[in-house]
């Protein structure tokens, strides 16, 4: 967040910003990478993405649901002997009826 003092005639103008944190892309990539992860093994265990990407359980847990609040996965079956189920967008356009 940034602000910006301006002088003016009847006084000060004040500019509120934001600018996006890096911290926010690296979110972004590491649930792109536990997403395509998915995509190559639908029974890969949240232990198993953290030692691939380095990171605690703990992240990969949150990040596994915050996945799952966008409503981008969801698990099929239980923990044990269950797998990992990626929801792709419902809606596709049928160009060739337009």
């Amino acid at each position: 967040m940034y602000f910006v003092f301006e002088k003016n005639s009847g006084g000060f103008l004040v500019k509120i910003g934001y600018v996006k944190q890096k911290t926010e892309d690296v979110v972004e990539d590491r649930l792109k990478k536990i997403i395509d992860l998915i995509k190559d093994n639908k029974d890969i265990s949240a232990s198993q993405i953290a030692k691939v990407l380095d990171i605690s359980s703990r992240t990969v847990q949150r990040d596994i649901d915050r996945l799952k609040k966008q409503k981008k996965l969801q698990r099929v079956g239980p923990e044990k002997g269950g797998h990992w189920q990626i929801i792709e967008n419902q809606l596709k356009l049928n160009v060739s009826k337009i």
